[in-house]
């Protein structure tokens, strides 16, 4: 499905996932000022509450990544409807199958399914 705005952004190389996206939510803020710890940033009730977005006013940061691919490199852009039933560790576990790009993402978004599939769930993967 497409309803959703891609929310993340992950590079994946030699079987280490890493993630490119830092979400603008007060819930990250508080990650990122030491209040409470990433897993509990993953069901806290507030994680949706934004603080940036596309249309607001004021000053937007966007976000830029600068990267030289490799072989073998996997790009990942989804939304949160993966992410928020799939942690990193999952998504990894999934990516390093190393199935084609088709294959993967459509596994991907059946194993958020599986987990309870509560939002739309985009999933878009490039191979290098």
């Amino acid at each position: 499905s497409c309803h959703g705005a891609v929310r993340d952004r992950f590079h994946f190389r030699q079987g280490i996932l890493h993630r490119w996206t830092k979400d603008h939510t007060i819930v990250q803020h508080l990650v990122d000022s030491g209040v409470i710890t990433p897993e509990m940033a993953f069901h806290h009730p507030m994680k949706n509450q934004i603080t940036q977005y596309m249309g607001m006013g004021g000053d937007i940061k966007p976000e830029i990544t600068f990267f030289e691919p490799q072989d073998g490199d996997r790009l990942l852009l989804c939304t949160d409807g993966l992410t928020d039933m799939l942690d990193d560790g999952e998504i990894a576990a999934i990516l390093n199958q190393r199935k084609s790009a088709q294959r993967t993402a459509a596994d991907l978004i059946a194993e958020a399914n599986r987990h309870g599939g509560l939002d739309n769930i985009t999933v878009v993967l490039v191979d290098w």
